[in-house]
């Protein structure tokens, strides 16, 4: 691929260096959470389910608005992390001895956010390496 130079001697590529992100905020005495999450609408759920890159499987991922506890935080994150070191997006599989246990984790963690929401928010279940598979 032919990268072209700018006038200013650059090769053309720009990036966006967002701040740092603090991990597991909710364990960082005097954090405060971001102004604009006015746009969440409660009414429509959230989503549990592993991703990519994220520190959560929450989706939308505002903790900070849910009222869960710091120590079902911590084993979401755990299990979050569990998933994006053990799986292989390629061949679709986790690394051996990995898959019965998360899963149980997965299934429990799902018992307990039901357990940690509010009535009126609605989880849904998108455990998507455990059912497609």
């Amino acid at each position: 691929m032919d990268v072209q130079q700018t006038n200013d001697g650059s090769n053309g590529w720009f990036a966006y260096a967002p701040e740092p992100r603090v991990q597991r905020a909710w364990n960082v005495e005097g954090w405060t959470s971001p102004e604009n999450t006015d746009w969440f609408d409660e009414s429509s759920g959230v989503l549990f389910r592993p991703e990519y890159g994220s520190e959560l499987p929450l989706d939308p991922d505002l903790w900070w608005r849910l009222g869960l506890s710091p120590q079902l935080l911590d084993d979401l994150a755990d299990w979050q992390a569990a998933f994006t070191h053990n799986f292989d997006p390629f061949d679709g599989g986790f690394a051996p001895g990995i898959r019965a246990d998360w899963s149980r984790q997965g299934q429990q963690l799902q018992q307990r956010l039901r357990d940690e929401l509010p009535d009126h928010i609605e989880l849904f279940v998108d455990l998507w390496p455990i059912t497609s598979t």
